[in-house]
């Protein structure tokens, strides 16, 4: 008892305690910007490797697939975010609402292999982008 009422007199703190202990500060390294001849001087790094050193990639079936799931996320994350430039949502909105292209990255295939119904998808998009109002801004 009598050392829970030390601990209550006035006495025991001869300072003041501090709000909030002090947080270390943390150097970071810094970050080295490539410079236009760093840059030059990696692309005649690749040319001088041999054909015969460089490795070929076999795509597999998985990696296709995701390919083709990665590229319609990427395009649908790109025409819901303003961040991106005007210039860039337009050229996705343009490749989504293009009716004629069935090449193997076009929506359509690409939204086949998602497993959703294209036009569908697209409505949606409508919709939601309306809902957001970016819809004027992308139609070209």
């Amino acid at each position: 008892m009598q050392l829970a009422l030390s601990f209550t007199e006035s006495s025991f703190c001869e300072f003041p305690l501090p709000q909030r202990l002090p947080r270390p500060r943390l150097k970071r390294a810094p970050r080295k910007t490539n410079t236009a001849v760093d840059i030059e001087q990696l692309y005649f790094d690749l040319l001088a490797i041999p054909d015969s050193e460089v490795d070929t990639y076999v795509w597999t079936d998985a990696d296709i697939d995701r390919v083709r799931e990665y590229m319609l996320h990427h395009a649908l994350g790109v025409l819901l975010d303003r961040r991106n430039s005007l210039a860039s949502r337009q050229e996705h909105w343009a490749w989504v609402m293009d009716e004629e292209d069935f090449g193997p990255f076009s929506f359509k295939t690409l939204a086949y292999f998602a497993g959703v119904d294209s036009e569908l998808l697209r409505e949606g998009l409508v919709r939601t982008l309306t809902k957001h109002q970016v819809l004027e801004q992308l139609s070209v």
